[in-house]
Protein backbone atom coordinates (compact mmCIF):
# COMPACT_ATOMS: atom_id res chain seq x y z
CA UNK A 1 0.00 0.00 0.00
CA UNK A 2 1.02 3.26 -0.50
CA UNK A 3 0.68 6.37 1.60
CA UNK A 4 -0.11 9.64 0.71
CA UNK A 5 1.24 12.75 1.82
CA UNK A 6 -1.41 14.70 2.85
CA UNK A 7 -2.57 17.79 1.03
CA UNK A 8 -0.09 21.25 1.74
CA UNK A 9 -2.78 23.51 3.44
CA UNK A 10 -2.31 27.15 3.74
CA UNK A 11 -0.26 28.86 6.23
CA UNK A 12 -0.80 32.16 8.20
CA UNK A 13 2.55 34.22 7.70
CA UNK A 14 2.41 36.63 10.97
CA UNK A 15 4.93 39.94 10.57
CA UNK A 16 5.52 42.48 13.39
CA UNK A 17 8.35 44.23 15.58
CA UNK A 18 9.77 42.15 18.37
CA UNK A 19 8.48 42.51 22.03
CA UNK A 20 9.70 41.40 25.51
CA UNK A 21 6.16 39.70 25.70
CA UNK A 22 6.24 35.54 24.86
CA UNK A 23 8.36 34.08 21.76
CA UNK A 24 5.62 34.63 19.09
CA UNK A 25 6.32 30.95 18.18
CA UNK A 26 5.18 29.92 21.59
CA UNK A 27 2.18 32.28 21.86
CA UNK A 28 -1.40 31.83 20.98
CA UNK A 29 -2.95 34.07 18.15
CA UNK A 30 -5.20 35.72 20.22
CA UNK A 31 -2.43 37.37 22.36
CA UNK A 32 -0.97 38.80 19.69
CA UNK A 33 -3.79 41.38 18.79
CA UNK A 34 -1.73 44.28 19.93
CA UNK A 35 0.87 43.62 18.16
CA UNK A 36 0.99 41.78 14.95
CA UNK A 37 -2.78 40.46 13.96
CA UNK A 38 -6.06 41.92 15.02
CA UNK A 39 -8.74 39.12 16.15
CA UNK A 40 -10.97 37.90 13.98
CA UNK A 41 -14.50 39.31 14.57
CA UNK A 42 -17.90 37.57 13.39
CA UNK A 43 -20.11 38.64 11.03
CA UNK A 44 -23.37 40.71 12.18
CA UNK A 45 -25.95 38.65 13.26
CA UNK A 46 -23.34 35.56 13.67
CA UNK A 47 -23.21 36.40 17.21
CA UNK A 48 -22.94 32.73 19.26
CA UNK A 49 -24.18 32.89 23.17
CA UNK A 50 -21.06 32.21 25.35
CA UNK A 51 -21.01 31.66 28.72
CA UNK A 52 -18.26 33.33 31.45
CA UNK A 53 -17.80 31.43 34.30
CA UNK A 54 -17.88 32.73 37.77
CA UNK A 55 -14.72 33.96 39.68
CA UNK A 56 -12.68 31.11 41.33
CA UNK A 57 -9.44 30.64 42.99
CA UNK A 58 -6.36 29.60 40.72
CA UNK A 59 -3.96 30.19 42.45
CA UNK A 60 -3.18 31.81 46.71
CA UNK A 61 0.03 33.31 48.08
CA UNK A 62 2.42 30.68 50.08
CA UNK A 63 1.72 28.29 46.97
CA UNK A 64 3.93 26.20 45.74
CA UNK A 65 5.76 26.52 41.98
CA UNK A 66 8.89 24.43 40.65
CA UNK A 67 11.07 25.45 43.33
CA UNK A 68 9.65 29.17 43.89
CA UNK A 69 7.09 30.19 46.30
CA UNK A 70 3.87 32.53 45.27
CA UNK A 71 4.60 35.55 46.92
CA UNK A 72 2.02 38.83 47.30
CA UNK A 73 3.58 40.82 45.01
CA UNK A 74 3.18 38.05 42.12
CA UNK A 75 -0.34 37.56 42.90
CA UNK A 76 -0.69 42.02 43.06
CA UNK A 77 1.23 42.34 40.15
CA UNK A 78 -0.64 39.64 37.81
CA UNK A 79 -4.37 40.90 39.23
CA UNK A 80 -2.90 44.63 38.24
CA UNK A 81 -1.81 43.99 34.62
CA UNK A 82 -3.99 42.04 33.18
CA UNK A 83 -5.77 43.57 30.30
CA UNK A 84 -7.07 41.39 27.51
CA UNK A 85 -6.67 44.39 25.16
CA UNK A 86 -2.75 43.88 25.67
CA UNK A 87 -2.90 40.51 26.44
CA UNK A 88 -5.28 37.45 26.53
CA UNK A 89 -4.16 34.50 28.53
CA UNK A 90 -5.40 31.18 26.65
CA UNK A 91 -6.72 27.72 28.26
CA UNK A 92 -4.95 24.76 27.33
CA UNK A 93 -4.50 21.51 28.12
CA UNK A 94 -1.45 20.24 30.20
CA UNK A 95 0.04 23.46 29.61
CA UNK A 96 0.83 22.14 25.75
CA UNK A 97 -0.45 24.74 23.74
CA UNK A 98 -0.77 23.09 20.36
CA UNK A 99 -1.18 25.00 16.83
CA UNK A 100 -4.11 22.53 15.51
CA UNK A 101 -7.47 23.82 16.40
CA UNK A 102 -8.10 20.48 16.71
CA UNK A 103 -8.44 18.28 20.56
CA UNK A 104 -6.57 17.93 22.50
CA UNK A 105 -4.26 20.11 22.38
CA UNK A 106 -6.39 22.99 20.91
CA UNK A 107 -7.13 26.10 23.20
CA UNK A 108 -10.25 25.35 25.55
CA UNK A 109 -11.21 29.22 26.03
CA UNK A 110 -9.85 32.61 27.56
CA UNK A 111 -8.81 34.18 30.92
CA UNK A 112 -11.38 37.46 30.80
CA UNK A 113 -10.87 38.77 34.30
CA UNK A 114 -8.21 38.38 37.48
CA UNK A 115 -8.88 39.97 41.16
CA UNK A 116 -6.69 39.29 43.84
CA UNK A 117 -9.22 38.82 47.12
CA UNK A 118 -8.10 37.97 50.47
CA UNK A 119 -9.12 34.87 51.86
CA UNK A 120 -9.16 32.62 55.44
CA UNK A 121 -6.44 29.82 54.19
CA UNK A 122 -6.25 27.04 56.82
CA UNK A 123 -3.29 24.83 57.53
CA UNK A 124 -2.39 22.32 60.02
CA UNK A 125 -5.58 23.18 61.94
CA UNK A 126 -4.82 26.98 62.32
CA UNK A 127 -6.31 29.77 60.06
CA UNK A 128 -4.67 32.84 58.25
CA UNK A 129 -5.11 35.33 56.02
CA UNK A 130 -3.31 35.08 52.63
CA UNK A 131 -3.84 36.66 49.36
CA UNK A 132 -5.38 34.85 46.65
CA UNK A 133 -5.59 35.40 42.69
CA UNK A 134 -9.00 34.85 41.23
CA UNK A 135 -9.82 34.20 37.02
CA UNK A 136 -12.89 35.01 35.02
CA UNK A 137 -12.84 32.77 32.13
CA UNK A 138 -14.61 31.86 29.25
CA UNK A 139 -14.65 28.51 28.40
CA UNK A 140 -15.47 27.66 24.70
CA UNK A 141 -18.09 24.58 24.00
CA UNK A 142 -15.17 21.78 24.64
CA UNK A 143 -14.31 23.20 27.71
CA UNK A 144 -17.78 22.70 28.95
CA UNK A 145 -18.56 19.15 27.70
CA UNK A 146 -15.35 17.69 29.35
CA UNK A 147 -16.07 19.57 32.56
CA UNK A 148 -19.78 18.27 32.33
CA UNK A 149 -18.06 15.01 32.66
CA UNK A 150 -16.28 15.67 35.48
CA UNK A 151 -12.74 15.76 33.69
CA UNK A 152 -9.82 17.88 33.62
CA UNK A 153 -11.41 19.79 36.83
CA UNK A 154 -7.91 20.86 38.27
CA UNK A 155 -6.19 24.21 37.00
CA UNK A 156 -2.36 25.31 36.78
CA UNK A 157 -1.52 29.01 36.01
CA UNK A 158 1.51 29.71 34.46
CA UNK A 159 3.08 33.40 35.93
CA UNK A 160 6.17 35.19 33.53
CA UNK A 161 8.41 37.73 35.23
CA UNK A 162 8.82 40.95 33.44
CA UNK A 163 5.87 40.54 31.75
CA UNK A 164 5.50 43.40 28.92
CA UNK A 165 9.01 44.65 29.85
CA UNK A 166 7.34 45.83 33.42
CA UNK A 167 9.38 44.09 35.55
CA UNK A 168 6.51 43.23 37.20
CA UNK A 169 4.51 39.18 36.80
CA UNK A 170 2.19 38.35 34.62
CA UNK A 171 -0.28 35.56 33.88
CA UNK A 172 0.20 34.21 30.66
CA UNK A 173 -1.80 31.01 30.81
CA UNK A 174 -4.14 28.64 32.68
CA UNK A 175 -3.59 24.89 32.03
CA UNK A 176 -6.64 22.45 32.78
CA UNK A 177 -5.62 18.73 33.84
CA UNK A 178 -7.24 15.68 35.31
CA UNK A 179 -4.19 14.40 37.41
CA UNK A 180 -3.29 17.54 40.27
CA UNK A 181 -0.18 14.75 40.86
CA UNK A 182 1.57 15.90 37.79
CA UNK A 183 1.17 19.55 38.53
CA UNK A 184 1.74 19.05 42.30
CA UNK A 185 4.49 19.95 44.59
CA UNK A 186 7.05 16.79 44.50
CA UNK A 187 6.60 17.21 40.40
CA UNK A 188 7.14 20.93 40.33
CA UNK A 189 10.05 20.12 42.92
CA UNK A 190 11.72 17.48 40.49
CA UNK A 191 11.45 19.76 37.95
CA UNK A 192 13.24 22.89 38.73
CA UNK A 193 15.72 20.26 40.13
CA UNK A 194 16.37 18.91 36.54
CA UNK A 195 16.61 21.93 34.68
CA UNK A 196 16.39 21.74 30.92
CA UNK A 197 15.77 17.98 31.34
CA UNK A 198 12.80 18.45 32.76
CA UNK A 199 9.78 17.13 31.42
CA UNK A 200 7.81 20.28 32.14
CA UNK A 201 10.39 22.47 30.11
CA UNK A 202 9.58 22.27 26.77
CA UNK A 203 5.60 23.28 27.69
CA UNK A 204 6.76 26.57 29.11
CA UNK A 205 6.49 29.77 26.82
CA UNK A 206 9.97 30.91 28.27
CA UNK A 207 12.48 29.14 30.53
CA UNK A 208 11.95 32.06 33.14
CA UNK A 209 8.15 30.80 33.50
CA UNK A 210 6.71 29.19 36.36
CA UNK A 211 3.85 26.63 36.66
CA UNK A 212 1.74 26.51 40.02
CA UNK A 213 0.61 23.55 41.79
CA UNK A 214 -2.85 22.31 40.62
CA UNK A 215 -6.04 23.67 41.92
CA UNK A 216 -9.14 22.13 41.97
CA UNK A 217 -11.83 24.15 40.09
CA UNK A 218 -15.32 24.61 41.87
CA UNK A 219 -18.32 22.37 40.82
CA UNK A 220 -20.63 25.69 40.55
CA UNK A 221 -17.45 28.09 38.36
CA UNK A 222 -19.44 27.37 34.95
CA UNK A 223 -22.84 28.34 35.98
CA UNK A 224 -22.24 31.49 34.58
CA UNK A 225 -24.16 33.94 32.67
CA UNK A 226 -24.23 34.50 28.78
CA UNK A 227 -21.34 37.35 28.41
CA UNK A 228 -22.87 40.67 28.01
CA UNK A 229 -22.40 42.81 24.68
CA UNK A 230 -24.38 45.57 26.24
CA UNK A 231 -25.47 46.85 29.22
CA UNK A 232 -28.38 45.72 28.70
CA UNK A 233 -28.00 41.96 28.48
CA UNK A 234 -26.70 38.98 26.18
CA UNK A 235 -26.55 39.76 22.21
CA UNK A 236 -30.07 38.05 21.33
CA UNK A 237 -31.33 39.90 23.59
CA UNK A 238 -29.21 43.23 22.96
CA UNK A 239 -30.26 42.49 18.79
CA UNK A 240 -33.62 42.47 20.16
CA UNK A 241 -33.82 45.41 21.78
CA UNK A 242 -31.80 47.87 18.57
CA UNK A 243 -34.96 46.24 17.13
CA UNK A 244 -37.71 47.66 19.32
CA UNK A 245 -35.75 51.03 19.06
CA UNK A 246 -35.84 51.05 15.51
CA UNK A 247 -39.65 50.76 15.60
CA UNK A 248 -39.96 53.59 17.82
CA UNK A 249 -37.64 55.77 15.46
CA UNK A 250 -39.51 55.17 12.30
CA UNK A 251 -42.73 55.89 14.62
CA UNK A 252 -41.48 59.72 15.75
CA UNK A 253 -39.94 59.91 12.85
CA UNK A 254 -43.81 59.63 10.95
CA UNK A 255 -44.73 61.97 14.11
CA UNK A 256 -42.05 64.38 13.52
CA UNK A 257 -43.37 64.56 9.60
CA UNK A 258 -47.44 64.21 10.38
CA UNK A 259 -46.93 67.57 12.61
CA UNK A 260 -44.58 69.19 10.13
CA UNK A 261 -47.24 68.82 7.48
CA UNK A 262 -50.00 69.93 9.66
CA UNK A 263 -47.90 73.30 10.52
CA UNK A 264 -47.29 73.67 6.89
CA UNK A 265 -51.55 73.32 6.11
CA UNK A 266 -51.99 75.43 9.00
CA UNK A 267 -49.97 78.52 7.57
CA UNK A 268 -52.38 81.12 5.58
CA UNK A 269 -52.99 81.52 2.45
CA UNK A 270 -52.47 84.68 0.32
CA UNK A 271 -55.86 86.14 0.06
CA UNK A 272 -57.66 86.65 -2.84
CA UNK A 273 -61.05 88.13 -3.28
CA UNK A 274 -62.18 84.11 -4.88
CA UNK A 275 -60.84 82.50 -1.80
CA UNK A 276 -62.85 80.88 0.62
CA UNK A 277 -61.64 81.16 4.31
CA UNK A 278 -59.64 77.76 4.88
CA UNK A 279 -60.61 75.67 7.41
CA UNK A 280 -58.95 73.95 10.15
CA UNK A 281 -57.14 70.67 9.38
CA UNK A 282 -58.83 67.60 10.64
CA UNK A 283 -55.76 65.94 11.15
CA UNK A 284 -54.81 68.49 13.76
CA UNK A 285 -53.12 67.11 16.55
CA UNK A 286 -52.20 63.80 14.63
CA UNK A 287 -48.86 63.41 15.57
CA UNK A 288 -49.25 63.10 19.34
CA UNK A 289 -51.37 60.25 19.10
CA UNK A 290 -49.13 58.58 16.84
CA UNK A 291 -46.20 59.42 18.98
CA UNK A 292 -48.22 57.87 22.04
CA UNK A 293 -48.96 54.92 20.08
CA UNK A 294 -45.10 54.74 19.45
CA UNK A 295 -44.54 54.82 23.05
CA UNK A 296 -46.99 52.22 24.03
CA UNK A 297 -45.37 49.68 21.76
CA UNK A 298 -41.79 50.33 22.87
CA UNK A 299 -43.13 49.90 26.42
CA UNK A 300 -44.78 46.90 25.46
CA UNK A 301 -41.96 45.40 23.93
CA UNK A 302 -39.44 46.32 26.65
CA UNK A 303 -41.65 43.97 29.15
CA UNK A 304 -41.64 41.19 26.88
CA UNK A 305 -37.94 41.46 26.46
CA UNK A 306 -37.27 41.70 30.03
CA UNK A 307 -39.32 38.58 30.29
CA UNK A 308 -37.84 36.75 27.82
CA UNK A 309 -34.25 37.12 29.75
CA UNK A 310 -35.54 36.58 33.12
CA UNK A 311 -36.81 33.27 31.62
CA UNK A 312 -33.80 31.93 29.65
CA UNK A 313 -31.59 33.06 33.04
CA UNK A 314 -34.20 30.72 35.27
CA UNK A 315 -34.25 27.58 32.66
CA UNK A 316 -29.59 27.95 32.54
CA UNK A 317 -30.10 27.19 35.94
CA UNK A 318 -32.26 24.80 36.44
CA UNK A 319 -30.41 23.43 33.49
CA UNK A 320 -26.87 23.77 35.62
CA UNK A 321 -28.59 22.20 38.96
CA UNK A 322 -29.58 19.36 36.76
CA UNK A 323 -25.88 18.80 35.60
CA UNK A 324 -24.32 18.99 38.98
CA UNK A 325 -26.92 16.43 40.21
CA UNK A 326 -26.45 14.10 37.15
CA UNK A 327 -22.56 14.49 37.89
CA UNK A 328 -23.02 13.56 41.86
CA UNK A 329 -25.73 10.86 40.82
CA UNK A 330 -22.98 9.32 38.44
CA UNK A 331 -19.89 9.22 40.51
CA UNK A 332 -22.08 7.64 43.52
CA UNK A 333 -22.72 4.97 41.60
CA UNK A 334 -19.40 4.83 39.44
CA UNK A 335 -17.94 4.39 42.79
CA UNK A 336 -20.37 2.53 45.17
CA UNK A 337 -20.41 -1.52 45.27
CA UNK A 338 -23.32 -3.82 44.38
CA UNK A 339 -24.44 -5.13 47.56
CA UNK A 340 -26.49 -7.96 45.69
CA UNK A 341 -22.95 -8.76 43.08
CA UNK A 342 -21.39 -11.82 43.98
CA UNK A 343 -17.93 -11.31 45.66
CA UNK A 344 -15.26 -13.94 44.20
CA UNK A 345 -14.13 -16.35 47.03
CA UNK A 346 -9.98 -15.45 47.78
CA UNK A 347 -7.87 -18.17 46.08
CA UNK A 348 -6.54 -20.05 49.00
CA UNK A 349 -4.46 -22.47 46.22
CA UNK A 350 -3.18 -25.90 47.25
CA UNK A 351 -6.73 -27.76 47.50
CA UNK A 352 -6.40 -31.60 46.78
CA UNK A 353 -9.95 -31.81 45.66
CA UNK A 354 -9.22 -29.77 42.34
CA UNK A 355 -7.16 -31.44 39.54
CA UNK A 356 -5.41 -30.68 36.71
CA UNK A 357 -7.25 -30.52 33.34
CA UNK A 358 -4.61 -29.11 31.00
CA UNK A 359 -0.60 -29.87 30.63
Amino acid sequence: MTRCAPPARPCLVVTGAPTTAPPLSRRPLAALSAHSIRRLSREPGAALMTTRSKFFRIAVEGGTTDGRTIDRSMIEDAAANFDTANYTPRINCEHISGYSPEPPFNAYGSVTGLKAEEIDFSLDGKTEKRLALFAEIEPNEQLLAINAKNQKIFTSCEFRPNYGGTGKWGLTGLAVTDNPASLGTEMLQFSAQAGAASPLAARKSHPDALFTEAVEVPGDAFAGTPAATSAGGSAELAEMRGFFASIRKFFDLGAAAEDAGNAASQQPAPATPSSPASAAPSGAGGGTDFAKLAGAMTEGMEKLAAAMEKQGQSFAASVDQLRRDHNTLKASVETTADPNQAQRPPAGGGNASYVATEF
